[in-house]
């Protein structure tokens, strides 16, 4: 799945459920894209390091809300950008554009959160996704 597939993914979810669903596949292909180019040798090395535990953070945070499904419906196989067809540039400007998407997203979800925990969830996942962003984006 490509970014501008994840993108239209998340704004096509309707629904506390499908937000959380959503974002935690979201979460799942920004984690797995970074740790593709944290290698010692490639472009951005250090950047995409930090981004990994960020990720992790924010998709577990909405994996384990009290609305999230229990059974919950993926895309299936996560495809993350791939380093040998894709620079670390491009990938970076992607994962921050994507991440500028799913910010935008969480925190639109938090007024429909009906428990704290939902709440709090999205706050944080926002948070940690608009943190991981300021790493990638250009100045």
């Amino acid at each position: 799945m490509s970014t501008a597939q994840m993108i239209t993914r998340l704004k096509r979810a309707e629904g506390l459920a499908a937000i959380f669903a959503a974002s935690a596949d979201t979460f799942e292909f920004i984690q797995q894209s970074a740790a593709a180019y944290a290698k010692p040798g490639t472009g951005l090395y250090h950047a995409f390091l930090s981004v990994v535990p960020l990720a992790c953070e924010g998709r577990d945070l909405v994996s384990h809300a009290p609305s999230m499904p229990h059974s919950r419906v993926t895309t299936g196989v996560i495809d993350p950008l791939d380093p040998e067809t894709t620079s670390p540039i491009r990938a970076a400007d992607a994962i921050a554009d994507l991440s500028a998407e799913l910010a935008h997203r969480l925190a639109e979800a938090v007024r429909l959160g009906r428990h704290a925990g939902d709440r709090d969830a999205l706050r944080h996942a926002s948070l940690a996704v608009t943190e991981l962003a300021g790493i990638l984006k250009r100045p």
